[in-house]
Order: structure tokens, then C-alpha cells, then sequence
């Protein structure tokens, strides 16, 4: 983001070079807002462990809103100077469009430090979306939303049975699609993780305005939802939509389980 600024300190008021308007078109405008609001998707992830951290009521909402205002900003600001000052086409091509920025403007040798740190950053979103994956199954266990087994944990508190079944049933779903080129596997499995996260926001929004609740912003929500899971395209709607029918013989084995009574949530 530095450099961003030094450049155009550097470069002055010269004028950003036009995008071509044959280039544009509607379906890939609502392709984009599938795409960007994956950038936000899991913003709400510090409620998932509240019951972890010290005087929730005030931390949680606090790291959740101001997180995701900080994490906007610095998004947008990144995002559009590698948008408007480097040619389309040569950032459609790179799989490392923040590496092709600092090599134009810098050098070679930085970009490869800013490679390494973009994989470092990777890491560390992998790092929260693994306590996130195993947090919500387990407290969805704790809420008899989920099977009791999901709640089982290890000796130190862990859910370790919660932990292995997301791992794998993530790393069936990225070998199932392994077949595609790097671009096209990121751009399938971001459009695949939003249009999955959408139903739980789209119901989130028919909840509040059913109890009038927050009811301009519901509408707004209910409609850019519905416009994203348009915009993520058939296939990864299609498979969403089927990911979450799989997930109905989870939540009957959950209902049964609280007719047959029982806690099961012993640790190993």
C-alpha cells in the first residue's frame, strides 16, 4: 500500500489510461460482486469462538466491526491501485497480480519478498479458517444443532472430531476440482465458499424481516444477496445449493438425537 502512494507521488496527475468498454459487461459485473463479497465472507468469524475469549460482549463486536472496516479499507485501496494502474490484461493473466505491481513499479527482487509475504498471509487466513471450522460445528453441537459427536474434544478442549471431518471434506473438495488451471481453481472455490456463506446470510435477512428487525437494511441484504448468488454463476450456485441439501441428514441425526436424550459429548 506504500508503494501505491509512493507512485503516485512519483507519476504526479498523469492521467489513468482508460478501460476499453468492450471489455465490460453485465455478467461479468455480477462475477465481480460474487468475487468481492468473498473478500468479506467470514467478517462475523470472532463470534465463533466467544466462548474462548475474555468479556466477549465487548471484544467480539469490536474485532468483528472494526476488523472488517479496517480490512475494507485496506482492501480497496490495494485493490484499485493494481486495478488502475497496471493494464488489464496483464493483471488477468498473473496468477501473482501484488508481485507483477511492485516489479512494474519496483524491481524484480522486492516483488519475490512480496510473494513470500502474500503466501505468509495466506497461511495466517488458514490458521483462522481452521478454528472456524472447528468451532462452529462444535458449538452448533453444543446448541443441538448438530450431532453431539461433532462436540467431542480432545484432553486440552480441542474439537479435534469437528477439526478432521472439515479438514478432509475441504481437501476432498479442492482435489475433486484439481483438474483446473491455478486461476480457474481459485476463482471456482471463491465463488463456491460465497454462494454457500450467501444462504446463510439470505436466511439471516428473512429472519429480520420477518420479526422487523433492522428492515431497510434486511431488504438491502436480502437483494444484494440474491444478486451475488446470481453473480457467482450456475455451477458453483448449483453446488452450493447441494451442499447444503447434503447437510439436511446432518441436522435430522441432530434432531433425533434430542428424542433419544443423551449428551455424548464426553472428551476423548
Amino acid at each position: 500500500m506504500v508503494l501505491i502512494f509512493v507512485v503516485l507521488g512519483r507519476e504526479g496527475g498523469a492521467a489513468i489510461k482508460p478501460f476499453a468498454p468492450e471489455t465490460l459487461s453485465l455478467s461479468g459485473i455480477n462475477q465481480a460482486a460474487a468475487i468481492t463479497l468473498w473478500a468479506m465472507v467470514g467478517f462475523e468469524a470472532a463470534c465463533a469462538a466467544s466462548g474462548k475469549i475474555e468479556n466477549p460482549a465487548r471484544n467480539v463486536p469490536r474485532a468483528t466491526f472494526l476488523g472488517a472496516l479496517l480490512c475494507g479499507v485496506f482492501y480497496f485501496i490495494v485493490c484499485s491501485g493494481i486495478a488502475l494502474m497496471l493494464p488489464a490484461d496483464q493483471v488477468a493473466k498473473s496468477n501473482a497480480p501484488f508481485e507483477l505491481f511492485v516489479a512494474t513499479f519496483w524491481s524484480p527482487g522486492p516483488a519475490a519478498f512480496v510473494a513470500l509475504f502474500a503466501a505468509i498471509s495466506a497461511v495466517g487466513a488458514v490458521n483462522g479458517w481452521v478454528l472456524v471450522q472447528g468451532e462452529v460445528p462444535y458449538e452448533m453441537a453444543q446448541r443441538r444443532l448438530m450431532p453431539r459427536w461433532f462436540g467431542g474434544t480432545a484432553r486440552n478442549g480441542v474439537p479435534v472430531r469437528a477439526l478432521i471431518i472439515a479438514s478432509v471434506l475441504a481437501s476432498v473438495l479442492v482435489l475433486a476440482n484439481s483438474s483446473r488451471t491455478m486461476g480457474g481453481l481459485f476463482t471456482f472455490m471463491a465463488l463456491l465458499t460465497t454462494a454457500v456463506t450467501l444462504w446463510l446470510y439470505l436466511a439471516c435477512a428473512v429472519v429480520a424481516l420477518k420479526r422487523r428487525i433492522a428492515v431497510p437494511a434486511a431488504v438491502a441484504g436480502l437483494l444484494f444477496g440474491l444478486w451475488s448468488l446470481w453473480g457467482a454463476g450456475l455451477e458453483a450456485s448449483g453446488y452450493s445449493f447441494l451442499l447444503m441439501i447434503a447437510g439436511l441428514p446432518v441436522y435430522w441425526w441432530a434432531r433425533s438425537e434430542d428424542g433419544a436424550g443423551g449428551d455424548g459429548l464426553a472428551a476423548e
